[in-house]
């Protein structure tokens, strides 16, 4: 499809690199010891249909941007603001716990959801295709994907949550 960007190669051994100490078989990711959520991130595409799966992301402090934001106060006065922020990578959950768990994929293959749920990253529904062939399946074979798992996701979300609250608050 014009205007789709393909994937860099990952490997496990880049992982480890960026702080990767393990990943489960559920597609749970630890970073240093620490549990590592996902956020949920909405791949835009040219047919409307956007697609919502969930990134791990990593920071890299050797690569600062500086910016510089110029405003004026109240008084007229003109000033500016700097900071400066982190290279951000961003990678889809799917295909770190490919890359994890097969040692690497490469950047010809998408990491494709056997139950066509974005969601679900457990290794056992997940396999490396031709990104020709995913994007078919994706497109073609599927047309009535409106962010189904998505609505579903965040429903289970927004239970838990509430679960929590009630839990926290004696169960009011």
């Amino acid at each position: 499809h014009k205007g789709e960007v393909p994937m860099k190669a990952l490997s496990k051994d880049y992982l480890i690199s960026l702080g990767v100490t393990d990943v489960t078989e559920d597609g749970e990711v630890y970073v240093n010891g620490v549990l590592k959520k996902p956020y949920v991130s909405t791949g835009k595409h040219n047919n409307g249909n956007n697609k919502h799966y969930p990134v791990i992301t990593f920071y890299d402090k050797s690569v600062k941007k500086y910016y510089e934001h110029p405003y004026t106060t109240k008084d007229g006065v003109k000033k500016s603001s700097k900071w400066y922020t982190y290279k951000t990578i961003a990678i889809p959950l799917g295909r770190l716990v490919l890359a994890w768990f097969n040692g690497e994929i490469s950047s010809k293959m998408d990491a494709d959801h056997v139950d066509n749920d974005p969601f679900n990253n457990h290794i056992d529904n997940l396999q490396a295709i031709p990104r020709k062939v995913n994007l078919s399946k994706r497109f073609s074979d599927h047309p009535d994907y409106k962010g189904h798992y998505f609505n579903q996701y965040m429903n289970l979300i927004n239970q838990l949550a509430l679960e929590k609250k009630m839990k926290r608050d004696g169960g009011k």
